[in-house]
Formats: structure tokens, C-alpha cells, sequence
């Protein structure tokens, strides 16, 4: 579980304490949301807290395109960059590559200023955060919120009318057209961080 949402905060949305017993069922319902979100999305929304290591296949240009993470600071990313198919391999000195985009939290893209991502299969060595963000955004965290009360709800011997629709594995229910709303609402917003590959 990544914590894309917690117990506390989904009982102020349903407006309605959870029993403790059923804390492992929750957390297995907030895990399969978060999947579910990283899967549409093709983001994690919460960045590691230690760096590690990720191999590539160099793409023989200058730039290239990798997994999402972030950095300690422009001054100091905290990046390792490393190149060539044996040992000893090639580190890319602090000073000697950028990374995009500039202007938000999420990198993705490193140019190097003297060399290039030599085509090659598993040539490139990239320590860091993965990840998308250091905290899960504001609006991912509610649109998990309301997902998990959907399943929270079809479970509910007590639901009444409602609408529902397949999620995954799961069923959502809500009971009323104001939680049907908020559930079309969350999965826009779950779109809205798409990430697209070109």
C-alpha cells in the first residue's frame, strides 16, 4: 500500500467510522485502487524515499525518455548516471547532463552535454527516486478516496438504491446521484494524469 488515501480520510468522506476488524479488507480494497490508478495512469504517484537502481537499453541519441522520478534539488538531484554494457562503466559527472521537464516535480527526460545513450541493450544505468511526486496530489488522494468508498458501499448490507458500475475485480456502489457524480468526477481526474508516450 502506497498511502494514496488512508482509513481516516475515507471515513470523513462517507461521513462514517469503519469497524477495526476490518482493516485488512480495507487495505486490500485501497491497494487494489491504487493499482488500478498506477495501471490507467501509468504513473506512481508517490516517489520512493531511497534511490535505486533501473537498467535500460540506450536509444543512441543525446536525450532520452525514462521512468518518472524526482530530485533532491536542481542544485543536487541526487542522480546517478551510469553507461556501457560491462564493468567499468562510464558516470556521468553531475555537471555533464539536464533534466527535464524543468518546470515540475516529475522528471522524466535527461540530455547529456557530451556524450549520448549509446544504442545498446542494458547500457544505461539510472539511480534515483522513482516515482511521480513526493506526496500523493490532492486530487489523486480524493479520487482514491471516493473509489474505495464505492466498494465500501457495494459491500454495505444497508446501500439502498444506488448506481454501480465494474472496477476491476470490484463493484462500486453509490447511493445516491451526488456519489455518482463525485465517482464520474474521480475517474476524470484519474484520466487527467494520464501519461502519454511518444
Amino acid at each position: 500500500m502506497r498511502g494514496y488515501t488512508d482509513q481516516s480520510t475515507i471515513e470523513n468522506y462517507m461521513l462514517k467510522s469503519i469497524d477495526a476488524t476490518f482493516q485488512i479488507q480495507l487495505e486490500s480494497w485501497i491497494e487494489a485502487v491504487e493499482k488500478m490508478i498506477e495501471q490507467i495512469t501509468g504513473r506512481v504517484f508517490i516517489a520512493d524515499t531511497e534511490a535505486s537502481e533501473r537498467i535500460y537499453n540506450g536509444q543512441g541519441d543525446v536525450k532520452q525518455k525514462f521512468d518518472e522520478f524526482v530530485i533532491d534539488s536542481e542544485e543536487n538531484p541526487g542522480i546517478i548516471i551510469k553507461l556501457g554494457e560491462d564493468e567499468p562503466r562510464v558516470t556521468i559527472e553531475q555537471g555533464d547532463y539536464r533534466i527535464y521537464p524543468t518546470n515540475q516535480e516529475n522528471k522524466s527526460i535527461i540530455e547529456l552535454k557530451s556524450a549520448s545513450f549509446e544504442r545498446g541493450y542494458q547500457n544505461v544505468r539510472i539511480t534515483a527516486k522513482w516515482g511521480s511526486y513526493r506526496e500523493v496530489p490532492a486530487d489523486i488522494k480524493l479520487a482514491a478516496t471516493i473509489l474505495v468508498a464505492g466498494i465500501i458501499n457495494n459491500s454495505s448490507p444497508d446501500k439502498g438504491m444506488v448506481r454501480s458500475e465494474s472496477l476491476g475485480a470490484y463493484t462500486i456502489s453509490y447511493a445516491n446521484e451526488k456519489g455518482w457524480a463525485d465517482y464520474t468526477n474521480a475517474m476524470l481526474i484519474i484520466l487527467s494524469h494520464k501519461r502519454f508516450s511518444f
